[in-house]
């Protein structure tokens, strides 16, 4: 049986700061572990997995984690790594539910190694191409993910990590709060939720009526969201971004978003613009996310392409 080679995140909102389940890994014989508390280490222990002919990469953590995986794999492993499995112990998980998992902890481990002492027997398999970001001013700097929010989104993940620093919430519960207020706040018409600079070059054109104040931009390869959201057209059998740009203020916001949850894309006389392409130039005037990490920019902005695909396996 060929190894599966493990990484845990320590940090993670479900592991409470602690590798446990790397800890328990270490024993077995069949995994290799490695639980890496600096991009650094990761990179070294995606580089000594790269030695073996591992049959998957387990990845104990959320889509923060998985993103850091997915920046450096492919430097280490070649145009062709192993497939992703996810033993999701984050505090959102988009990405366990957009292509699947095991399941977390020691039992999802199992069900992992059973699948391949069963030659992948009942497993699911999918493909997601990554989004990749780069910075124009920084040509050896990227970072591939699978979720870009701008504008009231930098807004709601700033404030969901004050709220679970600051008053002792989880995760979770901190970014429900964070929607919540700026929900309200953008019904007050808040100026701080846009971004006046937000403009996006969409496969290298400028469109017109784009040039207003953002309220919000999200773009993504992943073909699910969270609690059903999709305000994008059907994702496409070709690698593409999805992308959705709401100008400021926001009109009707939760009509948008009713629609958005039924499956309809949301009305452009509402102020709401998107589609599929292959690349997005943005200047910005203030912070992005990607899978829940704040970023800055940089003077000559981002821009956003479809990068490496990626092979998942679930059950």
């Amino acid at each position: 049986m060929k190894p599966v080679a493990l990484i845990c995140n320590p940090f993670s909102d479900g592991n409470c700061g602690t590798a446990k389940l790397a800890e328990y890994a270490a024993a077995l014989p069949d995994v290799l572990t490695c639980a890496p508390r600096t991009p650094a280490e990761l990179e070294t222990a995606l580089r000594d997995f790269a030695l073996h002919d591992v049959a998957a990469i387990a990845v104990d953590g959320g889509d923060g984690t998985l993103r850091e995986v997915m920046s450096r794999l492919p430097e280490a492993f070649g145009p062709s790594p192993p497939p992703l499995a996810l033993l999701p112990s984050g505090k959102t998980n988009l990405a366990a539910g957009d292509v699947g998992s095991f399941g977390s902890g020691r039992a999802g481990l199992s069900r992992l190694l059973d699948a391949v002492r069963h030659d992948w027997r009942g497993a699911r398999w999918s493909e997601r191409p990554s989004l990749e970001v780069t910075w124009p001013d920084q040509p050896q700097r990227r970072v591939r993910g699978l979720l870009f929010g701008a504008g009231a989104f930098t807004h709601a993940t700033r404030m969901a990590g004050r709220w679970a620093h600051d008053h002792g919430f989880r995760q979770r519960t901190a970014v429900a709060i964070g929607v919540a207020r700026v929900m309200w706040e953008s019904l007050g018409g808040s100026d701080e939720l846009a971004d006046p600079a937000l403009c996006p070059i969409i496969d290298g054109v400028e469109v017109e009526g784009l040039a207003t104040p953002c309220f919000l931009l999200l773009a993504t390869t992943a073909r699910r969201l969270m609690l059903g959201l999709w305000p994008f057209p059907p994702p496409s059998d070709s690698p593409s971004l999805s992308w959705l740009r709401v100008s400021h203020p926001p009109r009707r916001l939760a009509l948008g978003l009713w629609k958005a949850w039924r499956g309809q894309l949301p009305d452009p006389a509402l102020g709401f613009d998107g589609g599929l392409c292959q690349r997005l130039d943005l200047r910005l005037h203030g912070a992005f996310v990607i899978d829940g990490e704040l970023y800055e920019a940089g003077p000559e902005g981002v821009t956003l392409r479809t990068g490496p695909s990626f092979h998942f396996v679930a059950r």
